[in-house]
């Protein structure tokens, strides 16, 4: 993981080399950066830089299940 600025996004799962990476905007609070940082983990334990993209509905549905994971783990760090 590495923070960098970045302007369009809060954070992004992508591979270099063909190692895993999480990029973080360096801007952001450490709640934001805790909850960007569950959903990239989502993108990473899908295996969303395996999947190919051809249209928009898929990019969204991939971010939908990444932010329902997000979901669940801040629900179940409350509930602790």
């Amino acid at each position: 993981m590495r923070y960098e600025p970045l302007e369009d996004t809060d954070g992004l799962f992508t591979t270099l080399n063909d190692k895993p990476i999480i990029i973080i905007s360096e801007t952001l609070s450490e709640l934001e950066t805790a909850l960007t940082l569950l959903q990239e983990v989502a993108h990473f334990l899908n295996h969303d830089c395996d999947k190919y993209i051809t249209n928009h509905f898929q990019n969204d549905n991939l971010d939908y299940q990444a932010n329902c994971y997000m979901i669940r783990e801040v629900i179940k760090m409350l509930d602790e």
